[in-house]
């Protein structure tokens, strides 16, 4: 029995090892070390507004990038490697927070981590169609797998920008993205404009922590301002830069 059991266990530790250290590998590995807390969908419709994790511990990690927003929706959370932009909109548009409390809860966030940024220029004006394909398009060809998510900056200037900072439940809402949200917003349309934008793309999860039907959660910074929040609309000038991440060790 010993010399028929022990080709056929060796057999079977060479086929599964393998197997299983390609798969901690991969898991290991997931690019930009990108995660999720809560779920969109289930906020929006089911009036889930609770916070879901700890801002704090969430954030506090090298080289960071995030959006999303604080429990009951009180204000936009914004994070560019590692700087925290919390707008709150009870006092309106700006006095951004750059430090949270210890007990803050946000109620929906998309984290990443970032080391290094490949820079590409944008060669036209382009509205917000053109720009995502233009993403997409140079994501692809430097790399990335788009059937993924991933998170990308943007540096430059906007010829049309429209944003808001949430502030807080409605009274009597029904809820739901088609009704209009159980959220009030301070809205802002700019032209001629300059900023930041930290963005995540995931056609695989719309509605997870991006709007039902739609691929694309972007916020806005507005440094000099200390101003920050989620972005609405969206028109980019020739000669801003995108950003794309590269992957590897953070």
């Amino acid at each position: 029995m010993t010399n028929t059991f022990k080709p056929r266990y060796l057999l079977v530790s060479a086929l599964i090892f393998p197997l299983l250290a390609s798969q901690a590998f991969a898991q290991g590995s997931k690019p930009f070390a990108l995660k999720h807390f809560g779920h969109f969908k289930k906020m929006m419709h089911m009036k889930k507004t609770d916070g879901v994790v700890n801002l704090k511990q969430a954030v506090n990690l090298p080289h960071v990038y995030a959006v999303g927003a604080p429990a009951h929706g009180t204000g936009e959370i914004t994070v560019i490697d590692g700087r925290l932009w919390l707008d709150d909109g009870a006092d309106g548009l700006g006095n951004a927070r750059h430090a949270a409390s210890n007990d803050e809860q946000a109620v929906i966030l998309v984290r990443a981590q970032v080391k290094k940024w490949l820079p590409v220029t944008v060669p036209e004006d382009m509205d917000a169609k053109a720009l995502y394909q233009f993403i997409l398009e140079q994501a692809s060809s430097n790399g990335l797998d788009t059937g993924a998510p991933f998170p990308f900056l943007i540096e430059g200037d906007y010829y049309d920008l429209d944003w808001h900072v949430l502030n807080g439940v409605k009274k009597h809402s029904s809820g739901g993205h088609k009704a209009g949200g159980i959220y009030k917003k301070i809205k802002e349309q700019r032209t001629q404009t300059a900023g930041t934008l930290v963005g995540f793309y995931s056609a695989a999860t719309q509605g997870v922590y991006t709007h039902p039907g739609e691929s694309w959660h972007i916020h806005v910074v507005f440094e000099q301002e200390n101003k920050a929040g989620h972005v609405d609309a969206l028109s980019v000038r020739k000669g801003s830069v995108l950003k794309l991440p590269v992957d590897g060790e953070v």
